[in-house]
């Protein structure tokens, strides 16, 4: 569904909206991938998408996300002898800014499951040594090392955001190897 207005465009891919300018920007970076002529190499594809990805070294992003099955009954039951409770609102906003070594992401907001709400409150914070990550209001963890995860934003990734992949884009084509060898997916 498209929306637009003289304000803001927005594309709506289920309930996560995506400005206009975000999707055609991912479009031409991909669409720059692809040589004039002559064979498509991978190994092209992933240098091109990795120089792309130097590009964002220095951004801020907020994106808000709402979910909600309607009026539609949830269905809960069980799933692999195991109780299963499906979602069925989820309202929340992360703000990633990265820049340089830097980085901090902050999500905020909840998910609703049958008699529950569940926080999705999350802070992550590098400051060129240490990582601090504060989850739910409740739990907190440090590590000396540069450690993002799946909900930092990265516009290569948009696409594929709900994968819960922490590598980069450029990582993640380059295959299981280079995945598993990335410090995020330790």
């Amino acid at each position: 569904m498209l929306e637009s207005s003289r304000a803001n465009s927005f594309v709506t891919t289920g309930s996560v909206r995506l400005s206009v300018i975000e999707v055609v920007a991912s479009a031409v970076l991909l669409a720059t991938c692809v040589p004039l002529r002559g064979e498509v190499k991978l190994a092209d594809v992933v240098e091109n998408v990795r120089k792309n990805e130097q590009l964002y070294g220095d951004i801020e992003i907020v994106m808000q996300e709402s979910y909600d099955i309607g009026t539609r009954t949830p269905a809960n039951g069980q799933l692999g002898g195991n109780e299963s409770n499906e979602v069925f609102r989820k309202n929340s906003r992360t703000r990633y800014v990265s820049q340089g070594k830097w980085f901090r992401v902050e999500r905020d907001g909840a998910s609703q499951i049958t008699g529950k709400t569940l926080s999705l409150d999350h802070i992550r914070a590098f400051d060129g040594e240490t990582t601090r990550v504060f989850d739910q209001s409740a739990i907190g963890n440090i590590s000396k090392a540069r450690l993002e995860d799946a909900k930092s934003i990265r516009p290569h990734m948009l696409p594929s955001r709900y994968m819960d992949l922490p590598v980069p884009l450029s990582v993640f084509l380059s295959g299981h190897e280079a995945i598993r060898a990335h410090p995020n997916a330790q």
